[in-house]
This record gives structure tokens, C-alpha cells and sequence, in this order.
């Protein structure tokens, strides 16, 4: 405690005093500047507290954004993975039927111009239980017109126009699954060659039979390739 002038009387009084207490002058604003001061010191308490909540919940909102894009990304490849298998299956699917197809157009083919007997290609090949067409182009038409052979080209198809639409969704793969892409495309190529010699025969018999063999050995290498991404 400290002895002060009073403003107003000029008396000796205590400085802890509110008022004089010889004339009453009062001390009341030295009190609301402590109480002011005090208010801003808890102000800037309140403040700093608001700080460490908004940097502590943008830290948590961050985290959460990373775990969410992780799982999306987990998602989205074990998506792409399966949809890789159904095609691949479906590719494989319509490779069976195309190599039926093409095996039977080969022997129809080679049977009419060599005359060949066979059980499976007579129905084709001979115009009477006696004679083969003169013409390999009759027996070629003879079995496309087959109401088996016009519904196995009908499966065949619809598994190309499936694959069509399958292929549209993974044109775009996640980063680490960018090689089965590549894999797949090569495979899809194949598969659309053969399913095109298995519905629309052309060329030579040799021509037919050498396109059929290198586009079913490509097609089976690209199989054998895309398995490893799909067990």
C-alpha cells in the first residue's frame, strides 16, 4: 500500500482506497481499466483456445480425407478387378464358340473342294447323299443358314456386344493395374477377330485357316497373360 494525493482535496490518502475519504472523490475508472484489462487477458485466452480447436479439427478433417480416398481407391480397384475378370471370362466364353465355329467353316470348306465324307460336315457339304457341291460357297451358305449354326452366331454376339460395354468401363484403370489394361485391350483385339472370321468367313481356305490359327494362338497368349490378374 502506497500514500497518494487525493485530485481533489489534495489530502495524504491510500491508494487502495475507491474514494477519498475526506470529500468522497471516487476511484472508480482505475478499477474498470483493471477490469478491462483483466477481459482482454481472458479474451486472448478464449482466442489462442479457438486456434489450437480449429488446427487440431482441420488436422482430424484431413486425416479423415486421406483414409476416405484410400478406401475409395481400395474400392475402386477391387471394382475394376472383378469387372477384369467377368470380361475376361466372357472373352473366353465366346472364344470356345468362335473356335467351334471357325473348326467346323474350315472342315465344310476343305471337305467340299476335297470331297471328304464326314459326319459332322455332310449336311453341309452334299448337295445329295451322293454328290458334294460344286461349289464351297453352297456349303458355306448351306451352314450359315443351320438353325444351330444361326443360334451359336446369335450367343457369340451378345458376348461380343457385353464385352463392348465392359470394355467402356475399365478404359481407365487405377495407376497400378495400368499393365492389365494393356493386357486386356490385346486380348480384346484378338477376341474381336476371331469372333469376326467365326461369323464372316472370308478370303482363301488358306488365307481363312492361317488368320484362324494366329489369331487363336494370339488370343490364348493374351488369356494366359491377363490370369495373373484375376486369380
Amino acid at each position: 500500500m502506497a500514500l497518494i494525493n487525493c485530485p481533489e482535496c489534495q489530502k495524504e490518502i491510500s491508494d487502495k482506497v475507491k474514494a477519498c475519504p475526506h470529500c468522497g472523490y471516487p476511484f472508480s475508472n482505475e478499477s474498470s481499466e483493471e477490469t478491462t484489462q483483466k477481459v482482454e487477458v481472458t479474451n486472448i485466452n478464449i482466442n489462442s483456445q479457438k486456434i489450437k480447436t480449429i488446427i487440431i479439427g482441420t488436422i482430424i478433417i484431413g486425416i479423415i480425407i486421406v483414409i476416405c480416398i484410400l478406401i475409395f481407391n481400395n474400392v475402386r480397384k477391387n471394382n475394376y478387378v472383378s469387372n477384369l475378370g467377368i470380361i475376361t471370362k466372357k472373352m473366353l466364353d465366346g472364344g470356345v464358340i468362335a473356335e467351334e465355329l471357325t473348326g467346323l467353316t474350315h472342315n465344310v470348306w476343305y471337305n467340299t473342294i476335297y470331297e471328304k465324307r464326314s459326319a459332322k460336315t455332310d449336311k453341309y457339304t452334299m448337295v445329295s447323299p451322293s454328290s458334294f457341291w460344286r461349289d464351297f460357297n453352297s456349303a458355306l451358305n448351306s451352314m450359315a443358314l443351320d438353325s444351330d449354326i444361326k443360334a451359336k452366331k446369335r450367343e457369340l454376339e451378345k458376348i461380343r456386344e457385353d464385352v463392348d460395354n465392359l470394355m467402356k468401363l475399365l478404359n481407365n484403370p487405377p495407376k497400378n493395374l495400368q499393365n492389365s489394361y494393356n493386357d486386356l485391350d490385346k486380348l480384346f483385339r484378338s477376341f474381336t477377330s476371331f469372333v469376326e472370321l467365326a461369323i464372316n468367313p472370308s478370303g482363301s481356305l488358306t488365307s481363312f485357316t492361317s488368320k484362324v490359327n494366329d489369331t487363336s494362338s494370339q488370343f490364348m497368349e493374351s488369356y494366359n497373360k491377363l490370369r495373373i490378374y484375376i486369380k
